[in-house]
């Protein structure tokens, strides 16, 4: 990218900056409903991510979710990776959505006007994303790692940040006091103060006292706030650009979210190829049960196997064997004898030398 087109793209989001702030100027003059102005400040702000962030990136609202059952609650902006990721929930022609956190890129709340009170709030809420467990994946494929947080992820953490169209303050000092005790992977990552500049990690070399800074917390770290409402947005969309560089994600097994819904009742029709995958399947068991793959077989096709036979399988598993509906009463009566004897001798009782056959 050359100069002028650097120059461009600053000058762009610069008039992008002073175009939101109008736009939020018309909001509160049009509205005066708390909800109202924050749900047209949000959609306002939805639109100018969709026109500045790659395509690949998706947008929505809703919550976040993992495979145990873990929710952050209703959020503001969800940033995902959208040829990857499916959406659980959410009705037709609604931003509102469920979203595994498989996919998740990133999270954004949106205040019309930030307070001091509410960084409590905020911290809670990005403990709750952060938190959530990224494990849903296909197994094999490419696995690529990151640096972030002063740690190696083959994952990457959800980035959280906070924009605020306007404030009534900078709290850098409070997001650092209330996060003391937090990992760096599970603190607020940035804050966009639109009419007052951003908060931002940084460093310092303390031999030549020069500050560094990172798009996120480090173990070294601590948030500072700048003071340049002129080039906030600059400053925070490309600290939020350098998260989304990053995001790479592995292929989601939606099925894992599925649980109990999961379980089917399958019928395989009777004929060649089902009689070729049972009989594969019985010698793939009986070579790891250490017992004669001849017995599952011939049980598999419904043929009687001795008393002896069915007792040599369910000393390995229990329950390997079952009635059935078409069993005959001399085959239920020899099963449920060689459950018996089996159950016996694991208890170390003598095994009975009955050499009973099935019908």
């Amino acid at each position: 990218m050359s100069r002028n087109d650097i120059e461009g793209l600053r000058a762009t989001l610069r008039t992008t900056a002073e175009s939101l702030r109008l736009e939020l100027k018309n909001i509160r003059d049009n509205f005066d409903h708390n909800g109202i102005k924050g749900t047209s400040a949000e959609e306002k702000f939805h639109d100018f991510l969709r026109r500045h962030l790659p395509d690949s990136v998706g947008i929505t609202s809703g919550e976040v979710v993992d495979v145990d059952g873990g929710r952050s609650g209703e959020l503001d902006v969800i940033l995902f990776d959208k040829p990857r990721t499916p959406m659980l929930f959410g009705e037709k022609g609604s931003r509102n959505h469920s979203v595994p956190v498989e996919g998740i890129i990133g999270v954004i709340e949106v205040k019309t006007r930030l307070k001091k009170h509410m960084v409590s709030d905020l911290i809670k809420s990005c403990q709750k994303v952060k938190t959530l467990q990224k494990k849903a994946f296909l197994p094999g494929g490419l696995v690529r790692k990151r640096e972030r947080y002063g740690q190696t992820y083959t994952d990457m953490p959800v980035y959280y940040s906070v924009f605020a169209f306007e404030s009534e303050g900078s709290y850098a000092g409070v997001f650092n006091d209330s996060q003391m005790e937090i990992l760096p992977q599970e603190r607020v990552d940035t804050v966009c103060y639109l009419d007052r500049g951003i908060g931002i990690n940084a460093t310092i070399d303390w031999e030549t006292n020069q500050p560094h800074f990172s798009p996120w917390p480090t173990p070294n770290s601590i948030m500072g706030d700048t003071q340049d409402p002129e080039r906030s947005l600059l400053h925070w969309f490309a600290l939020l650009s350098t998260a989304v560089a990053q995001a790479d994600t592995r292929p989601i097994d939606l099925t894992q979210y599925l649980g109990e819904d999961l379980q089917l009742a399958i019928h395989f029709p009777g004929g060649p190829a089902a009689q070729e995958f049972t009989e594969k399947g019985m010698k793939s068991i009986a070579r790891k049960m250490g017992i004669s793959e001849d017995i599952l077989i011939r049980q598999s096709r419904g043929e009687p196997i001795t008393l002896k036979e069915a007792v040599e399988v369910l000393r390995v598993n229990e329950n390997y064997l079952a009635e059935t509906d078409d069993m005959s009463e001399a085959s239920r009566a020899t099963l449920r004898l060689a459950k018996s004897i089996a159950k016996n001798d694991q208890r170390g009782a003598s095994p009975s030398k009955s050499a009973h056959e099935t019908s």
